[in-house]
């Protein structure tokens, strides 16, 4: 595979380190949507209650990729890799006060502290794995870190369900205890990572040139800017189906499944993803990703109208088969929007992760119009998401073949 035979000797260790980076922060994503209706039971909160969790989350990339962008410039890649590790260990040991003092606007404080950190990470982390290698395999360079975090989000859907939702049997303020010595462990595997990072040698490409651009030049990119709103849907999006797909499946107009059962769905529509992730860092190689990118867009477009019009089992697995759509959307989205722009992938990658923040939005505008019209009705949000994905593919195509006339 090119990420060992053809990536240079000295890039082989930091392209290990980047991959346990994706672990850890995939484990922690998805993990904070396990706690929504972890929460939701312990704390008694409705749908748009709820919801500050992702909103706490996915706010943190708005706020805090800017400064860490400029801090890249300074000081480099491994540096903001390595802060950026510490601010997510923080974060993960916060989460041992809340449970002790049964505190919800703790939780939503320790949540922030751990998502400005994979924020950080994300800033750095993408552009970082670009640079290991050829700019032409990027996406399968990508994608195959990706893969990785797949696996960390495929193990903490089952983690959620065999903890945090097992706990609640045993009253709320003793359930929220369960969390505690998970995120010490996680905190503590984000606190040996950022050792190991220090111990890297000094890369030659490990400076970002954010300070021989400027951040307007990026709008003259028409890919990018488009690439940046179809992260913000993409992210939304899996967020949202990730997030609901239980409520989807316990929901009495859909199956009125238990939540033990449900948990079941929520790890194949993860493993999905890791699944096509795997096959995908193989595929881009010799296939379009534009054209993988449109044909996953409109066959998940196909999956969630299906789950509104025919909502019970054969909802339940059109839901659950989105994840293997998503699988590569987010690394080729992101590799077509920062392609040729050269001293400005710094800033695109900054610009680009606090596009995330439409994790927090798209979610909270599902649980508003679930909340208001009903649940079913709801997955209109992310169908529409998807369809922004389509339109992002289908004119990145357009100006491709135009470059080649």
């Amino acid at each position: 595979m090119e990420l060992t035979s053809k990536l240079p000797r000295q890039s082989i260790m930091p392209i290990t380190l980047l991959s346990l980076v994706f672990f850890i922060w995939g484990l922690l994503t998805s993990l904070n949507s396990m706690l929504v209706p972890f929460l939701r039971e312990a704390f008694l909160l409705n749908h748009v209650e709820s919801m500050y969790i992702q909103l706490a989350f996915y706010i943190a990339p708005f706020l805090v990729c800017l400064p860490t962008a400029y801090i890249m410039g300074k000081k480099g890649y491994v540096s903001v890799i390595q802060l950026s590790l510490g601010l997510l260990t923080l974060g993960c040991f916060l989460f041992v006060p809340a449970a002790s003092l049964f505190s919800y606007p703790l939780f939503l404080l320790a949540i922030f502290v751990l998502a400005s950190g994979i924020a950080a990470l994300q800033v750095a982390a993408n552009p970082f794995a670009v640079s290991l290698g050829s700019a032409d395999t990027a996406a399968s360079r990508l994608t195959f870190c990706s893969s990785v975090n797949s696996v960390g989000t495929t193990l903490a859907s089952a983690l959620g369900m065999g903890v945090f939702m097992a706990a609640l049997v045993r009253g709320a303020e003793e359930a929220v205890g369960a969390v505690q010595l998970p995120y010490m462990v996680m905190g503590g595997g984000a606190l040996l990572l950022a050792v190991l990072f220090r111990l890297l040698p000094k890369q030659a490409d490990d400076k970002s040139t954010l300070a021989d651009s400027h951040w307007q030049d990026l709008l003259s990119h028409r890919t990018f800017v488009f690439g940046a709103l179809a992260i913000f849907c993409y992210v939304g999006v899996e967020v949202a189906l990730g997030t609901f797909l239980i409520s989807y499946l316990t929901s009495g107009e859909v199956l009125s499944l238990a939540s033990s059962n449900a948990g079941v769905f929520v790890s194949l529509y993860w493993g999905g993803a890791l699944i096509g992730r795997l096959f995908g860092s193989v595929v881009l190689k010799k296939v379009n990703a534009t054209k993988i990118l449109m044909l996953n867009a409109v066959v998940a477009i196909g999956l969630v109208i299906s789950a509104i019009v025919f909502p019970g089992v054969l909802g339940a697995w059109c839901l659950t088969l989105v994840g293997l759509c998503n699988s590569v959307m987010y690394p080729v989205i992101f590799s077509m929007a920062v392609k040729g722009l050269g001293a400005l992938a710094g800033k695109a990658s900054a610009v680009l992760i606090m596009c995330g923040v439409g994790g927090g939005a798209v979610p909270l505008i599902q649980a508003l119009l679930a909340d208001s019209r009903g649940l079913v009705l709801s997955f209109a949000v992310p169908m529409i998401g998807y369809a922004v994905i389509l339109s992002f593919a289908l004119c990145s195509n357009k100006l491709a073949i135009a470059k080649r006339r």
